[in-house]
């Protein structure tokens, strides 16, 4: 016969089933055995699959089996599912599945053993992604929110800070030249062009007939006009 798994998502090793028309939870694990005198070895069941199957029965008030598949070869050999009482009188050390002569002559005496199934596997689906948290309003970000308390005046909001002015309406800076140049605020931002016509001629000379830069060439202007007052 043929037992259909249903896995139990995010439980390793738990499964829903039928079995003799009965609506079960059961923790299943299968063994595959390199040699046939290994068939009947004990198998380990994990505790936290034995305890998830258990918790999962009693939500679902349904009943809680515990299952072994052994193949040898990878080949089918055996298969038996127990009531979840049964397996507490007869599993070996912490959570074995015993498979001795004497264990299964226990599990044949029992009216709700299934014995020699094999199983087919439905894989649990896997859960929908939790909804991405929602961006705050770009209109919102960085506002300011005043809290006002009864009997309080509200305090005055705060003026922005004036930017200095920039982009192709703002006075060519030249930080060579002399005339600083502040905001609305009192704050200097640069300096501005101050040379004369005859002076920005000058200094369109020496970079023409020298090929200097224009710091270069200003440099040499102001040497120049420094000599021209020492005369």
């Amino acid at each position: 016969m043929e037992l259909k798994l249903k896995a139990v998502p995010e439980k390793r090793g738990v499964y829903t089933t039928k079995i003799k028309g009965k609506e079960v939870v059961m923790a299943f694990f299968e063994r595959n055995r390199a040699k046939a005198e290994d068939k009947f070895n004990a198998v380990t069941i994990r505790t936290k699959a034995l305890a998830g199957a258990r918790t999962l029965a009693t939500t679902e008030k349904s009943e809680c089996y515990v299952g072994v598949s052994v193949n040898v070869a990878g080949r089918f050999s055996d298969s038996w599912a127990i009531p979840s009482e049964l397996f507490k009188k007869t599993h070996v050390a912490q959570s074995d599945f015993a498979l001795t002569e004497s264990a299964r002559a226990t599990y044949e005496a029992a009216s709700d053993t299934l014995h020699g199934f094999r199983v087919e596997i439905e894989k649990a689906t896997a859960p929908a992604p939790a909804p991405k948290a929602k961006r705050k309003a770009k209109g919102l970000i960085g506002n300011r929110v005043v809290v006002y308390e009864p009997g309080k005046a509200a305090k005055p909001a705060r003026k922005p800070r004036s930017k200095p002015t920039t982009g192709a309406n703002a006075a060519p800076v030249d930080p060579l030249a002399s005339t600083t140049v502040v905001d609305t605020n009192g704050a200097a931002v640069g300096k501005i062009s101050a040379w004369t016509a005859d002076e920005e001629a000058e200094i369109a000379r020496y970079q023409e007939t020298e090929g200097l830069s224009r710091k270069s060439a200003v440099q040499k202007m102001r040497r120049r006009q420094l000599a021209a007052k020492h005369q």
